[in-house]
């Protein structure tokens, strides 16, 4: 954008923009920007669009093989980590039988146990007369590897770790109280934009503040603030929604894009105006709602 200052909404700079607001009625249709408001207020939409990556993990007791002991105690040592891919891994993180015992799922024949496909026998009925087939799952053995031991015939009892990598993504309109049709046609307006103007990039952890007081009074700051205007609901709101969607086990990974979209509310009875600023050009939305 060729100018380094956001021009801020007012019913004035619409009108010379060029921009109406018409409300229809049984009279005729009325352009709203020509008229005082019962009330209005200078306020922030916040666009926010963000990907966040947490890690939670859950412990079980559990008797495996020792052979698959060793790989999952090896894995402990490095947990893998997709960066905003939701994932799921294993490892063991406790050994509570140093000395590993005979499995006693596979007395008959160790390391293996009956195939329950075929009941043992090796054979699957073909269903045409008394035909039968070679079992697919034991390759006509009747034995397949012993699901407790994994096939290494002794076992051990463990603490296995499950981590759950999980990736929530966020893609909101924070605004004012204003009717839901209004807050639909922002909200496909500003997502719709490919990328909004630089100037009305945020951080939303780093807000402006103005200290309050006198020297000897402390430390107290006025609310927060963006591009000169208190930032109000919509600043909590998204702030609260982003907490919770990272408090889901570990924060991993946060990556959050944020505007702060100036924003106009003007209310006519039921019927509310809003006037959006993008830096240097304003739009202008009406919808009814329940004043």
């Amino acid at each position: 954008m060729p100018s380094e200052e956001i021009l801020l909404p007012s019913r004035a700079r619409a009108r010379e923009r060029g921009l109406v607001a018409e409300r229809r009625g049984w009279l005729g249709t009325t352009d709203l920007l020509t008229k005082e408001p019962d009330r209005e207020e200078l306020a922030l939409a916040f666009v926010v669009r963000g990907l966040i990556q947490t890690r939670s993990f859950a412990d079980r007791e559990e008797e495996l093989g020792t052979g698959l002991v060793q790989r999952l105690a090896a894995a402990a040592s490095s947990v893998p980590y997709r960066r905003f891919q939701p994932a799921s891994w294993q490892c063991v993180v406790a050994i509570l039988e140093p000395s590993p015992r005979v499995c006693d799922a596979c007395p008959f024949k160790p390391g293996q146990q009956g195939c329950t496909g075929c009941g043992g026998t090796g054979k699957i009925p073909t269903g045409s007369g008394n035909d039968v087939t070679t079992c697919r799952g034991c390759t006509g053995s009747g034995f397949v590897k012993c699901e407790r031991c994994d096939g290494d015939r002794r076992i051990q009892r463990v603490t296995v770790r499950t981590y759950e990598d999980h990736v929530a993504e966020l893609e909101h309109v924070f605004v004012p109280l204003v009717p839901p049709a209004l807050h639909d046609r922002l909200s496909a307006r500003l997502l719709g934009f490919d990328e909004l103007p630089t100037l009305l990039a945020v951080d939303l952890d780093r807000p402006t503040t103005v200290p309050l007081g006198s020297y000897r009074t402390g430390n107290s700051v006025s609310p927060p603030r963006f591009h000169g205007i208190e930032a109000a609901a919509p600043f909590v709101e998204a702030k609260a929604t982003l907490a919770r969607l990272s408090s889901n086990g570990t924060l991993m990974e946060r990556a959050v894009q944020a505007h702060a979209v100036p924003l106009l509310t003007a209310w006519y009875g039921q019927t509310c105006v809003a006037i959006a600023s993008y830096g240097e050009s304003l739009e202008a939305f009406v919808a009814e709602g329940e004043d």
